[in-house]
């Protein structure tokens, strides 16, 4: 990285007052800090790694101390990286900055295959640390053991210990054998027995001389998956608000909750079931033909709930599925993170991979799943088909969740906001991205690319993002990749309510009868401000002949009120 981008990354800290999740401060006035395997094997065990500056003080509010022996400062450092497990190449740069020479070092992520990265010096168990938030912490043995499970791509195929054929529902592998003919006639799934079937598609496996169900074949075709599995379902609650526990229904901080358990495919109809029908519908009529709107596209729902149970992690036997509804939005969240080398910029668009190969297979059988990847770029235009935002994705590591929110991203109030800005010139897919920024805190590059479903370049939506900035409507934040936008402060996300247009002295009369009832020659000449009888006299007889008022009463007790 160069000195451009290292200054770029202090501001940004400085702005947030704290490190990143992959950007770490150290003073280094003593030389390399003791401790510094831990945020080595903290970054490489993250996805995209991570940077460290040396000579940053976040004790001083991130101040440059500058690094007093910089070749010293990179010979330990080259030292300590030999010494990971597995060792690592970190590029160092040094940049003089506000006087001071600032060693910034970029930690590579470890291998997904390598992972974790720990200090060769100490056990795993020790020396193995994951980033949380701003934080190293020590990864937990379960940790350790989940992360390689979360690499391979056979836990599905596990023997499940103590399981038997008796726990599998046969007519379900019969049905699915039917299916599976439907689709291909010539299969052999036709001459195959039912057992032969299941170890055809990993669902049964060998054990010694006994035929036992994988994790696969529990899953999918067993009478009671939870009997092994107790976390094995998915909880589908509706809340009120916008957050969970905004407001409490009966003693209760949520307005409906249900869970959705049994074999994979029962599991899945059942939760589909009750999301679509708690989500709000708005009726129109096309010609004479009345026709529902659903809150969000049917088909958005049924991928995200479908996905989640096709690639969670499994060895997570402790968590379930959530799908959670609220005011704004709807969650849905699965244990584990992303698989392999997937990260959230490149869900949509790179080749297809699951940590649960044997399920996929079977799920696309009975035809839940897309064969070639393709529902989440379905997911995605399907939402701005809807004029609604593209999903969002979010990979914390130890879970995943896909958010929809509900909000139409052109409303009538939006396109008034737009309208400010009809002098400046800026295509349609940046005033686009202007209405996303109002709803949203930021926009990185995928998100742009994501907004218009995969119509721009990574290169053509970082130079139309430039230009927004170059407007002053939006502000530019970190580089490269740490790049992200937000509308400027001098841009207010509402609308200023237009000041009141002013009002007739017919008007002000009108208003005033309708609010009181009635109004007199004298009342008349105290509310606009007139001195003269014969002036306001003029005025309430026009309004009597044109028929708004009518006269009520003569000489001093004359009023006049709205006609009956």
């Amino acid at each position: 990285m160069d000195c451009e981008d290292v200054v770029a990354l202090l501001d940004e800290i400085r702005h947030l007052g704290s490190e990143l999740d992959d950007v770490e401060a150290k003073t280094a006035q003593g030389g390399l800090p003791a401790r510094i395997y831990r945020s080595l094997s903290a970054l490489s065990n993250r996805r995209g790694g991570g940077v460290i500056l040396f000579g940053v003080d976040e004790e001083q509010r991130f101040a440059v101390v500058g690094v007093p022996d910089v070749a010293r400062l990179q010979q330990e450092l080259a030292s300590v990286a030999s010494e990971m497990r597995p060792p690592l190449r970190l590029d160092s740069d040094v940049c003089e900055i506000e006087g001071q020479r600032v060693v910034a070092v970029t930690v590579p992520e470890c291998p997904p295959d390598q992972k974790p990265c720990y200090w060769g010096r100490s056990r795993l168990e020790e020396g193995a640390y994951v980033r949380v938030g701003t934080t190293n912490r020590r990864m937990t043995v379960n940790e350790i053991r989940r992360l390689w499970a979360s690499y391979r791509d056979d836990v599905d195929a596990e023997v499940v210990p103590d399981a038997s054929l008796e726990d599998l529902d046969w007519r379900r592998v019969e049905s699915y054998r039917a299916q599976v003919l439907r689709r291909d006639p010539e299969s052999a799934a036709a001459e195959q027995t039912p057992e032969q079937l299941l170890l055809g598609v990993h669902c049964l496996a060998r054990d010694g001389d006994v035929l036992r169900p994988t994790l696969a074949g529990l899953l999918l075709f067993g009478r009671n998956p939870r009997y092994y599995c107790p976390r094995f379902i998915i909880t589908i609650t509706q809340y009120t608000g916008t957050e969970v526990g905004q407001e409490i229904i009966h003693g209760r901080p949520y307005l409906f909750d249900a869970e959705a358990q049994g074999p994979i495919p029962a599991m899945i109809d059942k939760a589909e079931r009750t999301a679509l029908g708690l989500i709000k519908r708005r009726a129109y009529f096309d010609g004479l033909t009345r026709r529902e709107v659903p809150e969000y596209p049917e088909f958005a729902i049924r991928e995200a709930i479908r996905n989640t149970v096709a690639h969670r992690d499994y060895t997570a036997r402790g968590s379930h599925i959530d799908v959670r509804l609220f005011a704004d939005r709807l969650e849905v969240r699965n244990p584990g993170g992303l698989f392999g080398d997937l990260t959230v910029e490149t869900l949509d668009e790179a080749p297809p991979s699951t940590r649960n190969p044997n399920i996929m297979r079977v799920l696309q059988d009975l035809g839940y799943v897309e064969q070639r990847g393709t529902g989440i770029r379905r997911m995605i235009a399907e939402m701005r088909q809807a004029n609604l935002e593209p999903p969002y994705f979010k990979d914390a590591g130890t879970y995943f969740v896909v958010t929809l929110k509900n909000h139409t991203l052109l409303d009538e109030e939006t396109l008034a906001w737009l309208n400010q800005f009809a002098s400046y010139p800026l295509g349609d897919r940046q005033r686009l991205a202007l209405a996303h920024l109002r709803m949203n805190v930021q926009m990185t590059n995928a998100d742009y690319r994501r907004l218009h479903h995969g119509t721009v370049e990574t290169v053509e939506a970082t130079r139309e993002l430039r230009g927004l900035v170059g407007t002053g409507l939006v502000e530019m934040h970190g580089t490269r990749r740490w790049a992200y936008y937000t509308l400027s402060e001098q841009v207010p996300a509402q609308m200023q309510p237009p000041l009141p247009l002013a009002m007739s002295d017919e008007e002000k009369i009108l208003a005033y009868v309708q609010e009181h009832g009635s109004i007199t020659n004298l009342e008349c000449r105290e509310l606009l401000g007139i001195e003269s009888r014969h002036r306001v006299t003029r005025l309430l007889g026009k309004l009597v002949d044109t028929g708004q008022v009518q006269q009520a009463g003569t000489g001093k007790g004359t009023r006049y009120e709205l006609p009956i």
